[in-house]
């Protein structure tokens, strides 16, 4: 991942969010299989402090999908509001998903 372009994510503190690692995997991790089997599109509003503080998309319905910093382009069927420390316990599996 290192050639790989940063993503920017909307927000002011979102360059500080451990969750930049989490939608850069996500990015690295699309594939045209996916968004056939998924066709959604995925909004995540990610806080620190009890503030957004980044917002990052998945659009996993559109194209060959994409992931990129700042809210969906098109209406998400999904937006999910989390901690970024929530969120990589959630992605490490020490988070359950029901409990998140």
């Amino acid at each position: 991942l290192k050639d790989a372009p940063k993503l920017k994510a909307s927000g002011a503190a979102a360059a500080d969010l451990k969750a930049a690692a989490i939608f850069e995997q996500m990015k690295a991790r699309l594939s045209p299989d996916m968004v056939k089997k998924v066709n959604a599109i995925f909004q995540w509003n990610i806080t620190k402090d009890g503030k957004v503080a980044g917002t990052w998309t998945a659009d996993l319905k559109n194209g060959t999908g994409s992931v990129y910093g700042g809210a969906a382009k098109e209406k998400a069927g999904c937006t999910l509001t989390i901690s970024d420390d929530d969120l990589v316990q959630l992605v490490a599996g020490k988070l359950d998903a029901m409990k998140a």
